[in-house]
């Protein structure tokens, strides 16, 4: 179809819409706000219990996340958390196995409350802003973080299928180092409608220098790689676990090293098979529990949604590998309010309406125009253009680093590309 039979056929079908309903008052999202904390997590009473995180500080003067703000469920599994400010450390490329560099960023040590003292393989889960990430990466002419973002960032919108076994992007590589030779369970984390990462994904994986059997010596960890729902932190976790359905390097058979040693490849590929078909309780610690310790995080102020609390600009219009800009985005302005609410700046006139959403950095939009002024705002204005589609648009995505909107239209229709301007008004 003609794209701007497309379009116009949208801008019309929003008119009537906005004929037909009366303006209403604006609906609640289908996903509550994040709610703050009301108290910390409480001593623990026994190993197996949550416990309390000691006082913490940073010395960010960014305006970035604090280790205050945080809060998660350990789920009853045997360590207490403790989140922290770290700060910056360069990019370095002198030390083997490879690059490593950190912007100032937050974690969560388990079982240690000094970042200093975690050792190689205990949990972790890093809050690491993207922009400044990649930028770090990027000026020391290195676009590995930038290219790993953008991998981890493709899972977050959609899982492949059938899905890989190995090769899957996890960051950062202080705790990755070398290639992830072996990836099972991928899927989503059961993520809690209050969390403050609803896009991401999770597998059960290991990294390698080398071609090695898979033992319970294997080091492999559960990992989850995803984003706040505002885009703007890479949330990266990991978590050692095992299952009693492998065997320990000392029991290997013969035969089974005779497999392995033949062809390395397809004997890793025959036990990613075997491991994939275990049951999620057949881990220790059970895959589900990890998903929900996952889902438990609350970061106070973070959206619900990363639509939400920006003004966002309309910048271009995409529709078959073509692009067309918007001469003055500053005339085209859209607000996904906090409590359900649209406000709608479309050149010389204005829209309200009430959306619902589901998803967090990634999802789905549902759009309902309410009041509307219907002025004639000349020959070259989009004002239609914009109404209409907002009233057509299903999906949403906001890119890594929080800086761009996209909205999908169906049936393959255009893709309106919006900048986030800045907070709200108010």
């Amino acid at each position: 179809m003609n794209p701007l039979r497309f379009l116009a056929a949208l801008a019309i079908l929003a008119v009537i819409l906005a004929g037909c309903v009366p303006p209403s008052a604006p609906a609640q999202p289908t996903q509550a706000p994040v709610q703050e904390p009301t108290a910390a997590p409480q001593p623990a009473a026994a190993a197996t219990a949550t416990a309390a995180p000691a006082p913490a500080t940073t010395t960010s003067s960014s305006g970035m996340i604090q280790p205050q703000q945080v809060s998660i469920d350990t789920q009853g599994l045997p360590y207490s958390w403790q989140a922290n400010g770290v700060p910056a450390t360069p990019y370095d490329a002198s030390q083997p196995p490879g690059p490593t560099g950190l912007p100032e960023h937050v974690v969560i040590n388990f079982g240690v409350t000094n970042p200093a003292d975690k050792q190689p393989g205990d949990p972790i889960m890093y809050l690491i802003p993207v922009d400044a990430y990649e930028l770090m990466w990027d000026k020391a002419g290195d676009p590995y973080v930038s290219a790993s973002v953008t991998k981890i960032y493709s899972w977050t919108v959609a899982l492949q299928a059938p899905p890989p076994t190995s090769g899957l992007a996890a960051l950062p590589p202080e705790e990755v180092s070398g290639f992830n030779d072996l990836a099972v369970h991928i899927a989503r984390a059961k993520i809690e409608a209050q969390s403050a990462s609803k896009s991401g994904y999770r597998f059960v994986g290991r990294w390698a220098q080398d071609a090695n059997p898979v033992t319970a010596e294997s080091r492999l960890m559960y990992s989850y790689q995803g984003f706040t729902n505002d885009g703007t932190y890479l949330v990266s976790f990991f978590y050692p676990v095992t299952t009693a359905s492998l065997p320990k390097q000392a029991e290997m058979t013969a035969a089974d090293m005779e497999k392995f040693n033949s062809d390395p490849q397809a004997y890793i590929q025959e036990q990613a098979k075997k491991l994939n078909e275990l049951p999620s309780s057949a881990w220790q610690p059970d895959l589900t529990t990890l998903d929900k310790l996952v889902g438990s995080l609350h970061i106070t102020g973070m959206p619900a949604t990363g639509l939400r609390d920006v003004l966002w600009e309309w910048r271009v219009s995409s529709y078959q590998g073509k692009d067309t800009p918007v001469a003055n985005p500053a005339q085209y302005q859209v607000v996904y309010g906090v409590n359900g609410d649209l406000q709608v700046k479309a050149d010389c006139n204005n829209v309200t309406g009430t959306y619902t959403y589901e998803g967090g950095m990634v999802g789905g939009v549902r759009t309902k125009l309410g009041a509307m002024t219907l002025a004639e705002c000349g020959p070259d204005s989009r004002s239609q253009e914009l109404i209409g589609s907002l009233a057509a648009a299903q999906d949403f995505r906001v890119q890594p680093g929080g800086d761009e909107l996209r909205l999908n239209m169906p049936a393959g229709g255009p893709v309106l590309i919006f900048t986030n301007a800045g907070p709200a008004p108010q």
